[in-house]
């Protein structure tokens, strides 16, 4: 497996605002080090709804700094594996988290997000620390 970390968009945003729960070292070393990358789905989730044009050019510059992970038909099908899975539990979380947790599995990369308690109801999940 490669060392390479998705980042959950609730870890970027911190991230862009310096608020919230992500270590902002700890983010900032794996982007120096090019080891970043996002679902295209987070990439949707961090600029959808943004009007101020500093804020879009901040979060396309941040998004520039990762890898983009593009959503394949095996990905989408072990998002639909997810989905059951999580579904006969009872235990849905957002489609969005579904399909970033996919992405992650399929490549074998670990997901860093401030949400470990939804994300460590997939298994196989590999979280990193924040």
């Amino acid at each position: 497996m490669e060392n390479v970390t998705v980042f959950d968009t609730c870890v970027l945003l911190d991230f862009l605002t310096g608020h919230g729960k992500s270590d902002v070292s700890h983010v900032e070393r794996i982007l120096l080090e090019a080891k970043g990358a996002v679902s295209v789905i987070s990439v949707f989730e961090l600029l959808r709804g943004v009007e101020s044009e500093k804020h879009m050019a901040q979060r396309k510059e941040l998004i520039g700094l990762c890898t983009v992970l593009d959503l394949t038909p095996p990905i989408s099908e072990r998002a639909a594996g997810i989905y059951t899975y999580l579904k006969k539990k009872g235990s849905l979380i957002h489609m969005e988290d579904i399909l970033i947790a996919a992405t992650a599995l399929h490549w074998r990369y670990s997901v860093m997000t401030s949400n470990s308690k939804d994300f460590s109801r997939i298994p196989g999940m590999n979280l990193t620390g924040r």
